[in-house]
C-alpha cells in the first residue's frame, strides 16, 4: 500500500484501537556523527542519515543547537545519508540534532542529540629541536592567528625570520622562512587587506650589515615583497602599524647617522613598502624605539628607552612626532636603575598607556605600568610584580576600559621564569593575574584580545615543544583560564 493511501487509512481509523500497520509511517533518523570537540569558528561536519519506511525519498536537516538550523538537503533515497557544516562563535557545549521528511510531507521527530563543546582554549607549541620563538601575533580575518618571531631549527640555520599561520583551534595551517646567512628575524606583525605584513631585521650580505626590514606576504604565506631601510649600522624594526594613507609606520634602533650610540628610528612607508621618509630621534647616548602608533592627528606615538634625558641609567622614553616625523615633545619616566619601556596604547581619554620593566619596584625587576594625558604628562604609574625579576612586552585595551599585559615573571608560577598574564581596571588596579609555564623557562611577548573575548598570548617555552625554545601559543578565554 502506498505511503499516500496509508496515511489517509490512518485518519480514517484514528479512532481505532488497532493502527492497522500506521506505525509504520514513522520516518527513522539516526543522531548526527561528527566531531565532538571544537572550537569557536572551527567549521565542523555532521551527518545522519533518514529510512522511510514507505521507500519514500527523504531530505534532513540539522539543528545546531544554537538557533540555527540549517537548509533542508536534497532529496535522498530511503536508508539515504546527508552531511552539513557549521561553526560556533562562542564557547558553549551544544546539542546537535537530525530531522528527516518524505516526499509525501511527512516529518520525524527530532533525532536524539550529540554534544558538541566548543572550547576556547588551548595551547599549542611551533619549532623544531633548535630555539624558536614567536615575538608577534595577529587575530586572522578568518579568526586564526599569525605568529611572527624567529627561527633556528628551520630556514638558513642561522636565524630566519619565522611566520605561521593557525586556525582558530591553534592547528598550524602554513608556515615559512624568511632569511639571508646571516641573522634575521620578525619582531611584529600586522594584517593587510590581503595578507599580512611582517617587521624586523635582515641581514645584508652586500653591507656587512644589518638593516630594518619590511616583508609582504599573501594569505598563504608567500612572499609578495620585501623591502629593506638602513645604512651600515645595525638597524631593526621593532614594531609597525599600517597607517590611514595606505602605508605603514615602522619604529626601531639605528646606529647609523645617529647623534650617539644608537637612536629611535622612524620610518613611513608607502602601500608597497618604498621608505617615504625617515627620522632618527633621540639624543647622545644610546636610544631605542620598541612600539608605535599613529594618533588621531596623523602624527606618531613612540615608547622605548633612553639613557640619555632621564636619571639613572636607562629611562622609558615617549616621543611624540607629527605627520612629518618631527618631534612635537619628548618624555622620560623612571628614577634610578634600567627601566624599559616596550609598549604603548592610546588610551579612551586621548592619553597613553606604556608598560615595560622598571628596577625601581619590589624586586630585582617589575612590571612597570605609566599612564600619562594627551601631552604625555603622568597621571599615574605603577608596578606589580614579587621578590623576584618581573616585566611586561605587551599591553592592549580590553573593552571594559582596561588593560591586558603579558611578560615573564620569576616571582611566581612554576619555574624558573613563566609567562605572565595580567588583567586591569582603567585605574591600574589589578582585576587578576595568571602564569602559564612549566619547569624551565617561559616568557610572554604579545597579546592581543580575541574576537571572542578571551586573549592570545605569542612567546616562548623552553619547558614543552620539540627542544631548545620553542613557540608558544596560549589561547585564554576572558578570565585568563586555559580549560582542557
Amino acid at each position: 500500500m502506498s505511503g499516500r493511501y496509508l496515511t489517509v487509512l490512518c485518519v480514517l481509523l484514528a479512532g481505532m484501537t488497532v493502527p492497522l500497520g500506521c506505525k509504520s509511517q514513522v520516518i527513522t533518523v539516526t543522531v548526527p556523527s561528527g566531531p565532538e570537540t571544537g572550537h569557536p569558528y572551527s567549521v565542523l561536519s555532521y551527518t545522519s542519515s533518514a529510512t522511510s519506511p514507505s521507500g519514500d525519498s527523504v531530505a534532513i536537516r540539522f539543528d545546531w543547537g544554537d538557533g540555527d538550523t540549517s537548509a533542508w538537503s536534497g532529496w535522498l533515497p530511503s536508508g539515504g545519508a546527508a552531511s552539513d557544516s557549521h561553526s560556533w562563535s562562542v564557547a558553549d557545549t551544544f546539542l546537535v540534532r537530525a530531522q528527516a521528511k518524505d516526499a509525501d510531507g511527512h516529518s520525524s521527530d527530532w533525532s536524539n542529540p550529540l554534544g558538541v563543546a566548543i572550547a576556547a582554549t588551548w595551547t599549542k607549541t611551533f619549532g623544531g629541536t633548535a630555539d624558536d620563538e614567536g615575538f608577534a601575533v595577529v587575530q586572522a580575518a578568518d579568526h586564526g592567528y599569525v605568529v611572527a618571531g624567529h627561527t633556528y631549527s628551520y630556514g638558513t640555520g642561522a636565524g630566519d625570520i619565522y611566520v605561521i599561520k593557525t586556525d582558530a583551534g591553534g592547528s598550524q595551517v602554513w608556515s615559512n622562512t624568511f632569511g639571508s646567512d646571516g641573522y634575521d628575524a620578525g619582531y611584529a606583525v600586522a594584517a593587510t587587506s590581503d595578507g599580512y605584513v611582517i617587521a624586523g631585521t635582515s641581514y645584508n650580505d652586500g653591507m656587512g650589515a644589518s638593516n630594518a626590514s619590511l616583508i609582504k606576504v599573501d594569505s598563504s604565506g608567500n612572499r609578495v615583497w620585501g623591502r629593506s631601510y638602513g645604512f651600515l649600522g645595525a638597524d631593526v624594526a621593532f614594531a609597525v602599524q599600517p597607517t590611514s594613507d595606505g602605508g605603514y609606520i615602522l619604529a626601531g634602533q639605528t646606529g647609523f647617522f645617529s647623534s650617539g650610540g644608537s637612536d629611535v628610528y622612524l620610518v613611513k612607508t608607502d602601500a608597497e613598502g618604498n621608505q617615504l621618509w625617515y627620522k632618527n630621534l633621540g639624543g647622545p647616548h644610546n636610544d631605542v624605539g620598541r612600539s608605535v602608533h599613529q594618533t588621531g592627528d596623523g602624527g606618531y606615538i613612540i615608547l622605548g628607552e633612553t639613557d640619555t634625558i632621564g636619571s639613572g641609567l636607562s629611562d622609558m622614553y615617549l616621543i611624540k612626532t607629527d605627520a612629518s616625523g618631527n618631534q612635537v615633545w619628548a618624555r622620560t619616566f623612571g628614577g634610578g636603575g634600567h627601566n624599559h619601556g616596550y609598549s604603548v596604547q592610546i588610551a579612551s581619554d586621548g592619553g597613553y598607556i606604556l608598560a615595560g620593566q622598571t628596577e625601581g619596584g619590589a624586586g630585582g625587576g617589575d612590571v612597570y605600568l605609566v599612564k600619562t594625558d594627551a601631552s604625555g604628562n603622568q597621571v599615574w604609574a605603577k608596578t606589580y610584580g614579587g621578590s623576584q625579576t618581573d616585566g611586561a612586552h605587551s599591553i592592549q585595551r580590553t573593552a571594559d576600559g582596561g588593560y591586558i599585559i603579558a611578560g615573564m615573571t620569576a616571582s611566581f608560577g612554576a619555574g624558573m621564569f613563566d609567562v605572565y598574564l595580567l588583567k586591569i581596571d582603567a585605574n591600574g588596579d589589578t582585576v587578576w593575574t595568571r602564569t602559564y609555564g612549566g619547569a624551565s623557562s617561559d616568557v610572554g611577548d604579545a597579546v592581543q584580545v580575541t574576537s571572542d573575548g578571551g586573549y592570545i598570548v605569542s612567546g616562548m617555552t623552553s619547558s614543552y615543544g620539540a627542544g631548545g625554545n620553542d613557540v608558544w601559543l596560549i589561547k585564554t578565554d576572558a578570565q585568563g583560564e586555559v580549560k582542557p
